[in-house]
């Protein structure tokens, strides 16, 4: 009698692999979580039901509770959600490039170049650049400190 033996895994799967696969979806499922509940809550307490009644189109209790859920909470939390993946990925990029576990932005100078002009706008401002306060708004010292990152 021969004794059959079960063919080898094409990819065989390590445990450390499996472990990390699970992490990463508790994470997600975390960040679903909050995401949800910071939907939820505000100014405005809106039930967990109504909020998932909401985000999946079904008919809620209150109209004012849909235009709150679809038209200014969810837009910040996935705002919110996606500024912050930008950031870890860039903090990442940078301590990868610089092949340093604590690089951060002062490092290349970003941040004391916005400072400076920031601070240059906002005591010579109205010098330099006459017009520009009215023509962008509140946006002008942003605007300035954005460029002086560059």
């Amino acid at each position: 009698m021969a004794i059959s033996k079960s063919p080898p895994e094409v990819f065989p799967v390590r445990p450390a692999a499996r472990s990390r696969a699970w992490l990463l979806a508790g994470l997600a499922a975390l960040l679903l979580v909050a995401v949800v509940l910071s939907i939820a809550f505000g100014s405005v307490t809106i039930p967990l039901r109504e909020v998932l009644e909401a985000l999946l189109g079904r008919e809620m209790q209150r109209e004012a509770w849909r235009t709150i859920v679809l038209s200014f909470r969810l837009p910040k939390a996935l705002t919110a959600s996606l500024a912050g993946a930008a950031l870890a990925v860039s903090g990442l990029q940078m301590q990868t490039l610089f092949r340093n576990p604590l690089a951060d932005p002062g490092l290349i100078g970003i941040s004391s170049g916005s400072a400076l002009a920031a601070a240059s706008f906002i005591v010579m401002g109205n010098l330099w650049f006459p017009d520009l306060p009215r023509s962008l708004g509140s946006w002008t010292l942003v605007s300035m400190a954005f460029m002086g990152g560059l």
